[in-house]
């Protein structure tokens, strides 16, 4: 279970919050999950068959709509190579869709909108198909939907501390019959970092986000005079260097800059971007 636990916080969080307390879904409804096969797609179809829902999802090879099915979902759909808009609408009947978990957006605004039944309610948790869309917001008006939009960086303390309540008395349970459970994909030792980096940039997985944890440099602290300064780091952590051995060529290169505070850490060997944790 302990390797299970770096899963839990973002997934289970994000997902309990915007399907049951923001969207209200309720046994007997319909939910269609997008990214069925992620970390955030496999604890929508977990919590939603818990409280007794239909589940719709997408998926982008036949492998992960299996893996999708395998893991309770009613039905999933190969958005490649399928005509998945159809086949909800089929699946869905005359009632059509009740909630919709988004983390595409894009053209998948309109289409999800089309799905979506008298009352249905619409959460956008991400933009990975684009944060722009045209939208006939008459199916809005005639279908009374709400649209909401979350994620839980920006929330105060005292919000996020209601959402682990919530989370603890809700769904810790279902963790401990094993209702509901995380999925590893697979697991790199440490010095193998850049290679789990590597997989999950292929789409390959959903890791722990403690996997690269002490492959981060700390940065130090600014001065004063030195606050607002231009500021990156881009330095590349390759799986065969150690935590000191990025930390010294960082300061060797003058690449520690001290407006930065936090911890940094590439995302790809030979690609020229960072991750701030």
């Amino acid at each position: 279970m302990l390797q299970r636990l770096p899963a839990i916080p973002e997934n289970y969080f994000t997902v309990y919050y915007n399907l049951f307390t923001r969207s209200r879904l309720a046994p007997g409804e319909t939910l269609l999950v997008h990214g069925g096969s992620s970390g955030i797609g496999l604890a929508a179809i977990q919590l939603a068959k818990a409280c007794g829902a239909t589940v719709i999802t997408t998926a982008g090879t036949d492998e992960k709509c299996a893996f999708c099915e395998s893991a309770g979902a009613d039905k999933a759909v190969n958005y490649r190579t399928e005509d998945w808009p159809g086949i909800v609408r089929e699946i869905a009947g005359k009632t059509k869709v009740d909630v919709v978990l988004d983390m595409v957006a894009g053209d998948y605004i309109q289409k999800n909108i089309d799905l979506l039944g008298r009352d249905g309610r619409y959460a956008l948790i991400a933009f990975l198909g684009g944060s722009t869309a045209e939208v006939n917001f008459g199916k809005v008006m005639m279908n009374r939907l709400s649209i909401s939009g979350s994620t839980l960086r920006p929330q105060s303390l005292d919000e996020k501390a209601r959402i682990a309540s919530d989370v603890e008395h809700t769904v810790w349970p279902m963790f401990e019959n094993k209702t509901v459970r995380p999925h590893i994909h697979c697991t790199y030792p440490l010095k193998q970092a850049a290679q789990a980096h590597h997989l999950m940039m292929k789409g390959g997985g959903e890791l722990p986000s403690t996997v690269t944890a002490d492959y981060s440099v700390k940065m130090k602290r600014p001065t004063p005079t030195e606050k607002g300064k231009i500021h990156l780091v881009a330095k590349i952590v390759e799986s065969t260097q150690d935590r000191a051995t990025v930390e010294a060529e960082l300061e060797a290169d003058g690449k520690i800059c001290a407006t930065c505070v936090g911890t940094f850490v590439a995302v790809k060997p030979g690609h020229p971007a960072y991750h701030r944790w």
